[in-house]
């Protein structure tokens, strides 16, 4: 749990942090996007330390594009829910899953 969530959760907190510190102007614009994972979308009773990190992550989202979140409204605050990503992790610990669906991590830098 402790690994998920500096991975998931302090990741994004920092950089809602650094969204929210910047010096925004009305015209600047920008983009606050950050990654969950579409399993967060509903239940995950085999992943529970899992699913409760991508949730924590779906909140930041939903806060942060909210009023008062210290964002500007020219500010777009979005969340990227691969269905799984193609990762050496994800290869090692899912040895017989087809890999033929999952998002190459090119996809994402796209």
């Amino acid at each position: 749990m402790e690994r998920l969530w500096a991975s998931n959760v302090k990741s994004a907190l920092l950089a809602c942090h650094l969204a929210a510190s910047l010096s925004w102007t009305s015209s600047d614009g920008g983009v606050l996007c950050l990654t969950s994972a579409k399993a967060s979308l509903s239940a995950c009773p085999t992943m529970l330390a899992y699913g409760a990190c991508k949730q924590a992550v779906n909140q930041l989202v939903k806060g942060m594009a909210a009023s008062g979140s210290g964002l500007p409204g020219t500010v777009k605050v979005c969340a990227l829910l691969p269905e799984v990503l193609d990762t050496p992790a994800n290869r090692r610990d899912m040895p017989q899953a087809d890999t033929g669906s999952w998002t190459p991590l090119e996809t994402l830098t796209e």
